[in-house]
């Protein structure tokens, strides 16, 4: 099938089979190539033959601090927009900028199309939206924060039914300190939880839990 025949005549659309390749194609390339970018999502892209040039429709995700610098490259003292505020890609870049990138997404366009001929491309229909680098690793600290105050909280139960907190158990956390069996291999459950108390264990599916029931007014 050549390319004319996978451009939807009426629309004049490239087949998703193609968008979906150019999808893989610039995000891997892109990602080794330009620092800022994150990721693109592109639904569709409109291809003009007789004009040479095509137009994607969809996302992009950018750095948000780059995002920031190249707005007031171009506008100056006007304020950013807002999160929800639609902003196209062809708002932050111009000049040799642009003339760069519509290179690198012709190059890409070419590869997967195999049509040489193109000579523009246009942004205007590419959404941009902000990627803050800072508040993603501060939710990674705070999940990992998560994690550790969670792990305070888990206990090993021994069938001689001794029990312990894992953060307690010292060199060897599973290993009891009451019979000396090695509880490496069973399973790190919660305490019971508030209303509830442990009353001896309890066998499931070959493992033995902490019996929880409910206390006692």
């Amino acid at each position: 099938m050549n390319l004319q025949e996978k451009i939807e005549k009426r629309n004049q659309f490239l087949d998703d089979e193609l968008v979906k390749d150019f999808n893989k194609v610039v995000n891997k390339f892109f990602l080794k190539k330009h620092k800022w970018f994150k990721h693109i999502d592109i639904t569709k892209i409109g291809y003009f033959p007789n004009q040479n040039y095509f137009s994607p429709i969809g996302r992009i995700f950018i750095d948000s601090e780059w995002g920031a610098e190249q707005w007031r490259k171009y506008h100056y003292s006007s304020p950013i927009p807002e999160s929800d505020e639609e902003l196209s890609f062809g708002d932050i870049i111009g000049g040799d900028e642009s003339q760069d990138l519509q290179n690198d997404f012709k190059l890409v366009f070419s590869f997967i199309t195999g049509e040489k001929s193109t000579k523009y491309i246009s942004f205007t229909w590419l959404e941009v939206y902000f990627i803050d680098e800072s508040k993603k690793e501060n939710q990674n600290l705070q999940e990992q924060i998560r994690r550790i105050l969670k792990e305070e909280t888990k206990s090993v139960f021994c069938e001689c039914g001794w029990s312990w907190k894992l953060s307690e158990g010292g060199d060897d956390p599973y290993v009891c300190h009451k019979c000396g069996k090695d509880n490496s291999k069973k399973e790190i459950t919660e305490k019971c939880w508030s209303g509830y108390t442990q009353k001896g264990m309890k066998t499931m599916f070959g493992k033995r839990y902490p019996n929880c029931v409910k206390k006692k007014k």
